[in-house]
């Protein structure tokens, strides 16, 4: 099996409780005998990357370049990543996605199998 843990931010940059859970999920996981592959992907705005784009923290570990264009509805602001760099990102299914704030609700579900919606 293998998963994908999603975070909100990275803890080697943001130290938060959501952070820290999830990165500690991503840790776990890589012990057990029954996950193949654990990839941890987490939220960044570092100019350092391209908006929208996902870029190699370290192994297994990756940051996607998505800044908050409203933080009251939790919006990014680019919002066509998801349906470009994100779902090239996901050429092989993951069957566990957590802390989604830009993904749909029908690919958060654990246990689920993740089909990204095709281009608008």
């Amino acid at each position: 099996m293998k998963v994908l843990v999603m975070a909100h931010g990275h803890p080697d940059f943001s130290i938060g409780g959501a952070e820290i859970a999830a990165y500690n999920l991503y840790t776990a996981l890589k012990e057990r005998s029954d996950v193949s592959e654990t990839t941890f992907l987490a939220r960044t705005d570092h100019a350092s990357l391209a908006p929208g784009a996902i870029g190699l923290k370290r192994t297994n570990e990756y940051l996607w370049r998505q800044d908050i264009g409203d933080w009251f509805r939790l919006q990014s602001s680019y919002p066509n990543a998801i349906y470009t760099t994100f779902r090239e990102f996901l050429q092989t299914s993951y069957t566990c996605i957590t802390s989604p704030i830009w993904v749909s609700k029908s690919c958060a579900n654990s246990g689920a199998r993740c089909r990204m919606p095709s281009s608008r």
